[in-house]
């Protein structure tokens, strides 16, 4: 009995001691940039249609999580920590829809227990804001190729929308990552369709191209101050960036990566799944900058990948795979307040 309890509420084991530990350290003290952005979001409370410029040249990000921290602002890290839940939600609804509960049930379990993930569910940076709304994005797509209603074209458009306003990065990675499988999907839509899709998702970055063009008012070139400081690095950097988001993208697949099998990456939706992820870790390979946050939008979804592999494990071997892992990233999460 107790026994197919667990088996039915897996995921909870993880769940709850990450939000309980989260709500815990709700009021850690600040780390890092922290500051600038809270710096913004105060801004944003006297002034919310104006933004200094000192501030577009030392945090060269488009506004969305200075908005959300101002609504928090009396508990600035409760904005990231709810961007992180919606985002975990959301696989869980999108997997249980495709999948079925247990796949649903085991990949949010992989997600929680990813090395990084519960420690930038409260770091007020805009990798989480950015990570959630690209995850929501994506698996509205990916429903909506499968099930063409409108409602998941419009909250795929609306998610692009609050991606690209989080970081600019999701801008190129959503774009090449929808083309890629709208295109493969292109004669299961119809012409009309295939047009609507690529339409939607052209206006859908809309406000972060007027955002961009305001800000070359304000500071000059976006454009040109991202391709100076962060895009095209030399061969030796490029091959550092190789090594370091291999290691660091093996470090957040985790030990389920070992339960991968050829069968399993071989079907269709693991392969538009493997597509968005290679998106991703290719772009950040042409950036000067390198940080193993820069793929946290990876982690949901090689979390899917790994939930399908374990899925129809048995409760000892999802134990022993995930337990351990999830016992670091609860680590690495508890020490956040000590930094």
């Amino acid at each position: 009995m107790f026994k197919r309890v667990i088996c039915r509420h897996f995921h909870l084991l993880f769940i709850l001691p990450f939000l309980a530990t989260s709500l815990f350290l709700l009021q850690a003290p600040l780390i890092w940039d922290e500051d600038l952005y809270l710096k913004l979001a105060s801004n944003v409370l006297t002034e919310p249609l104006s933004v200094p410029s000192r501030f577009l040249y030392t945090v060269p990000h488009p506004p969305l999580l200075w908005y959300l921290l101002a609504l928090f602002y009396s508990l600035p890290r409760l904005a990231v920590l709810s961007s992180s839940l919606a985002c975990v939600s959301t696989t869980f609804y999108a997997c249980k829809r495709f999948w079925g509960d247990r796949v649903a049930q085991t990949s949010v379990a992989c997600l929680i227990s990813t090395n990084i993930y519960p420690l930038f569910s409260l770091v007020l940076f805009n990798d989480i804001l950015a990570t959630t709304f690209m995850t929501i994005s994506t698996l509205s797509l990916l429903i909506w190729l499968k099930n063409p209603k409108k409602k998941f074209l419009f909250s795929s458009g609306l998610s692009a929308t609050l991606a690209s306003l989080s970081k600019y990065t999701a801008v190129p990675i959503l774009t090449l990552t929808f083309i890629a499988w709208v295109v493969l999907f292109r004669k299961r839509l119809g012409l009309r369709k295939f047009v609507v899709s690529l339409a939607v998702l052209m206006v859908s970055f809309l406000p972060v191209m007027l955002w961009i063009y305001e800000v070359s008012v304000q500071v000059g070139g976006v454009v040109e101050v991202y391709k100076a400081k962060y895009i095209l690095p030399d061969p030796l950097e490029f091959s550092l960036n190789f090594l370091f988001y291999v290691k660091n993208g093996i470090l957040l697949a985790g030990i389920p990566l070992v339960l991968w099998k050829k069968n399993l990456l071989l079907r269709k939706d693991s392969q538009l799944i493997l597509i968005y992820a290679s998106v991703i870790f290719i772009f950040f390979l042409f950036l000067k900058q390198r940080y193993d946050r820069y793929l946290l939008p990876l982690s949901p979804a090689l979390a899917v990948i790994s939930g399908m592999a374990l899925a129809e494990k048995s409760l000892l071997v999802k134990s022993l795979t995930l337990f351990p892992q999830f016992a670091i990233a609860f680590f690495i999460l508890t020490k956040f307040i000590h930094y």
